[in-house]
């Protein structure tokens, strides 16, 4: 479904040691958290698939988001999108915003996260 990316969103200097383990452990628990609500990603999907003549497209939405001291996502906003479908944009930034995520260890609190598509039919 969706892997995150390998660098931290907006940061620009080299991380610490200590940096990196909390920003990949962070990473971490977004990814489960998000296959957790893989049900959800996959709805918004197919909602915005349904209708469209022909093979459902693929491809990927990016998220943006901040963590909140409390694992509220904070913020999103859509960073790319290659599908092109406004009703899939909306509705993942929707539900990333209603999710509860761990506590973040590390001080970085913005993220970017992929949510993948292989346009398999509904």
């Amino acid at each position: 479904m969706a892997t995150a990316q390998t660098a931290p969103a907006n940061e620009d200097r080299p991380l610490s040691a200590a940096e990196r383990a909390a920003w990949q452990q962070d990473l971490a628990n977004i990814e489960f958290v998000a296959s957790t609500y893989s049900a959800q990603v996959r709805a918004c999907y197919e909602r915005a698939v349904r209708g469209l003549g022909g093979e459902p497209p693929r491809g990927r939405v990016e998220l943006v988001f901040t963590l909140s001291d409390v694992g509220m996502a904070q913020n999103v906003a859509v960073s790319d999108d290659t599908l092109g479908l406004p009703v899939l944009q909306s509705c993942l930034s929707q539900r990333v915003s209603e999710w509860r995520f761990p506590r973040p260890v590390g001080p970085l609190r913005t993220f970017r996260f992929p949510f993948a598509f292989s346009g398999s039919k509904p």
